[in-house]
């Protein structure tokens, strides 16, 4: 009999007893292990994981406000008159650009989206739940982030609380389910929502999903009424913190398929209250006009379901391998196009490997099961958006029960000496990887937003700030992303810098831009890469299997999907005339001329660059003179990508 079966099969007393190991007077693995297996049994052991994460994520709490927490900053208070246009409600902090923003062309005149955005984009989540945890902070302790970030922690701690919790009721063993619940805890992937606000919802979204899970299963197995009620309760306000909470009704699925004690057609009828629950938000949300369109990065399933399966099959295989190995699946926004493919075949390879190492335990252990099928179709949401550790908080719950159960048979096994020497070397592989390396990732979660941010914020301090400089449209010739253009206004505005009214990105990639000026109105941008170029491309001269530059294409295309332009395409903003000239093969702007209505010296202008790493002042070429800037390249050591 497999080592899964005999875990399967012990009497309650017995699983509850650590692993028997060999005694000696010396020191030896063995007597690690047997330590090990007496503390992950602690009936504690929920309080001590959650005291873990907390622990490792302490660091948060001197992080500050980062990227887009300036943005919710000017969204929930009064502080930063200049961005006034950005004043919401809480409920709507996370619509970012809802259904027809775009219809006077007002937002992308004043820069606040690049001139690129078709007009058909919308960007709008509805995370009421969650905007109430930012309300809560702007209105008691408006100045003091480090409260903000232990808010988040505290939500973090909770949530891994009742995963503990959840793990141990599901019939694991008792070392299985401490694993389960250590590895929860300590995972790597969940240091952003934990440290970084802005994704503090996916925390939320998390702790009440799980508690929808863990009440079912009080119903269905405890026979508690208050289960019934609160299940789907828990479930609704987990889709409102964030959307990506429907994850949680593929556990509520997968429960009552191997884990709910009816095996009658009547255990599906008991999930109707929460998909009752799950329809009905499915139609507000839809019908108040949430959801994405138009976006190079995000795909909404609703609205583009072809685009969705390409997204799943392209970003599945990297999730997965997110979730079990090394590197995060966070690093492919940093990875050439031939990188990526590499990247993608590793993750189909891990799929398959890892199909056979849990053949043999699945037909035994219907917890397992559960957390396979709820692991699997919980990386369905994910695929909207690309491939990030951050966001696989629901599928960390079914992977920690896979790999807690394959550690703890491998470490039955070594003690019994029943293993297959490829059944240890997986276990000793996860072990490494996720109780070694994970927390290790998990106490540099705050380090590495902070030096993304400081990408930003360097970028932001170096745009000009004299008086004289509000009155100005303020147009950057070249810049990495229109995206980094448009945070560093807005991290000089909440510096309470005085800030340009007006924008315009004119030059936006990581290739060498050329800059001729055939008349005094009149700009000719040509990159060599074409505006929006598809992620992971370098100029031949300049091939690179890993840099930061290639995050900077992802944050361009995220403002535009596929939607072909044509030559004489013109967009007409208060000042200037934006002009398609030439186009790239696959109809991308490579030529754009930049007539304005005045003398391109007049004083309502204000030119910068891209220079190194910040932006310094462009000196305009002489009429019929030409310039070329050499393609940027910010200085990134380690990226993460923006919420939504």
């Amino acid at each position: 009999m497999n080592t899964a079966s005999n875990l399967e099969n012990l009497d309650d007393d017995s699983r509850s007893e650590p692993l028997a190991v060999p005694r000696s007077g010396r020191f030896s693995p063995f007597r690690l292990i047997d330590w090990t297996s007496r503390w992950l049994v602690e009936r504690r052991m929920s309080w001590i994981a959650a005291a873990i994460g907390v622990v490792l994520t302490l660091p948060g709490l001197w992080l500050g406000w980062q990227t887009d927490d300036h943005l919710h900053r000017a969204t929930l208070t009064d502080e930063f008159p200049v961005m006034a246009d950005a004043r919401r409600p809480f409920w709507d902090m996370f619509a970012f650009v809802k259904e027809g923003t775009l219809e006077d062309g007002a937002v992308i005149d004043r820069g606040e989206l690049p001139w690129w955005t078709p007009p058909n984009y919308k960007i709008a989540f509805f995370r009421p739940v969650a905007g109430i945890t930012h309300w809560i902070d702007y209105k008691l302790w408006p100045q003091s982030p480090w409260i903000m970030h232990a808010q988040s922690i505290g939500w973090y701690g909770l949530t891994v609380f009742v995963a503990a919790l959840l793990f141990r009721r599901l019939s694991i063993t008792p070392i299985a389910a401490g694993l389960a619940a250590l590895i929860y805890a300590i995972s790597d992937g969940h240091g952003l929502p934990a440290v970084w606000l802005a994704n503090r919802n996916a925390t939320v979204a998390a702790c009440f999903g799980i508690c929808s899970i863990l009440a079912y299963d009080w119903w269905r197995r405890g026979g508690s009424r208050a289960g019934a009620v609160l299940a789907p309760l828990a479930l609704l306000a987990a889709v409102l913190a964030n959307e990506g909470a429907v994850a949680a009704g593929a556990y509520l699925l997968a429960y009552a398929i191997f884990i709910d004690p009816d095996r009658t057609w009547k255990r599906f009828g008991a999930l109707l209250p929460c998909v009752v629950i799950g329809v009905a938000w499915w139609l507000a949300y839809r019908a108040n006009g949430y959801g994405v369109v138009g976006s190079g990065v995000y795909v909404d399933p609703a609205n583009d379901p072809l685009g969705f399966v390409s997204a799943f099959i392209r970003r599945a295989p990297i999730l997965i391998f997110g979730l079990f190995c090394v590197p995060p699946s966070d690093l492919h926004i940093m990875l050439s196009e031939a990188a990526y493919r590499i990247f993608w075949i590793a993750g189909l390879c891990l799929i398959v490997f890892g199909a056979t190492q849990l053949a043999p335990h699945l037909k035994s252990n219907k917890t397992l099961r559960f957390g396979l099928m709820g692991m699997l179709l919980s990386i369905l949401p994910p695929c909207a958006t690309f491939a990030s550790d951050r966001l696989l908080m629901f599928a960390g719950l079914g992977a920690a029960i896979i790999i807690g159960q394959l550690i703890a048979s491998a470490l039955n096994s070594t003690v019994a000496k029943s293993a297959t020497q490829t059944s240890r070397i997986v276990g000793g592989g996860l072990i490494v990887i996720h109780l070694i390396f994970a927390p290790i990732g998990l106490l540099m979660a705050a380090h590495n937003v902070r030096n993304f941010g400081e990408t930003s914020n360097v970028a932001g301090l170096s745009l000009p700030h004299d008086e004289k400089v509000k009155d100005q449209r303020m147009m950057a010739v070249s810049a990495p992303s229109g995206f980094l253009f448009a945070f560093a206004k807005i991290y000089a505005a909440t510096q309470h810098r005085t800030v340009s009214n007006k924008t315009l990105s004119l030059g936006s990639g990581v290739f060498e831009v050329q800059v001729e000026r055939p008349d005094e109105q009149t700009l000719l941008i040509k990159q060599a890469g074409g505006w929006l170029a598809h992620p992971g491309c370098s100029p031949a001269d300049d091939f690179a299997w890993f840099g930061g530059h290639y995050l900077f294409q992802t944050f361009d295309v995220l403002f535009r999907d596929s939607q072909p332009f044509e030559v004489g395409q013109r967009i007409e903003l208060s000042d200037c005339t934006i002009e398609l000239v030439e186009l790239t093969p696959d109809a991308r702007p490579a030529r754009v001329r930049f007539e304005f209505k005045k003398r391109l010296e007049d004083e309502s202008y204000r030119w910068v660059y891209w220079k190194v790493d910040r932006f310094a002042e462009f000196d305009l070429p002489a009429v019929g003179g030409s310039v070329t800037l050499p393609a940027p390249r910010p200085p990134i050591g380690s990226m993460n990508g923006s919420d939504g």
